[in-house]
């Protein structure tokens, strides 16, 4: 693309860098698609199975929106790749079911320590370039609020009961107020954060985030 065609699309150009503009284009250099489709379905399988394609679709949808959205919002200029904020959504809704279901559980501490440790995991690759951690932690807040308001629940008694349900009747209002400001803020200006792009990539050396777009100007 020249940039008298990015200029005219209202974008920014970059004389250093190309851009693919052929469609599909990134099975066409890698191959890497039915990888990152089986990746994701294998996050996903055990939590659809127990919600139905429905609730699944809910929650899949506002975590990778909430997690776009934030991303968007805190390093707009950044280049991402991955389904980032749907994964860290899924990892969210795991976490809920776990606590949910705790006195299920023959050893709940050990499966909170594995969540723990994959979420960890995640967000320290979120620190290489072109991963975004802000993509992660909306994604992963979506992915609690969704799964809390969407994942059918098992009750222990009635004060555990009201608990749960107290719980929907707080997140459902907590995800649209907060889809609300973001794509208020998404419409009309970005957030001004100097310091936004350091979560997503540390210099581990003195060129290592060079090309990761974090600021144009």
């Amino acid at each position: 693309m020249s940039q008298q065609q990015c200029e005219f699309q209202k974008g920014f150009f970059h004389e250093n860098l190309e851009t693919c503009s052929q469609v599909d284009c990134l099975s066409d250099v890698c191959g890497l698609v039915p990888f990152v489709n089986a990746g994701k379905h294998s996050v996903a399988i055990d939590i659809e199975k127990l919600a139905g394609w429905l609730r699944m679709f809910f929650i899949y949808s506002l975590s990778g929106l909430g997690g776009w959205l934030t991303g968007a919002l805190f390093t707009p200029y950044q280049v991402c790749v991955c389904y980032l904020g749907n994964r860290e959504g899924m990892c969210g809704g795991m976490f809920v079911e776990l606590f949910q279901s705790w006195p299920l559980l023959a050893r709940p501490w050990r499966e909170v320590f594995k969540l723990t440790f994959i979420a960890l995991v995640a967000f320290a690759f979120g620190f290489l370039p072109y991963l975004d951690n802000w993509s992660h932690l909306g994604g992963f807040t979506f992915g609690v609020l969704s799964s809390i308001v969407f994942l059918p629940y098992i009750t222990f008694g009635k004060w555990d009961a009201a608990r749960k349900r107290t719980l929907i009747f707080i997140c459902l209002p907590g995800i649209v107020v907060l889809m609300t400001v973001l794509l208020s803020l998404f419409f009309t200006d970005t957030v001004d954060c100097s310091w936004c792009h350091y979560l997503n990539c540390i210099n581990f050396t003195d060129n290592f985030c060079e090309d990761n777009l974090q600021d144009i100007f």
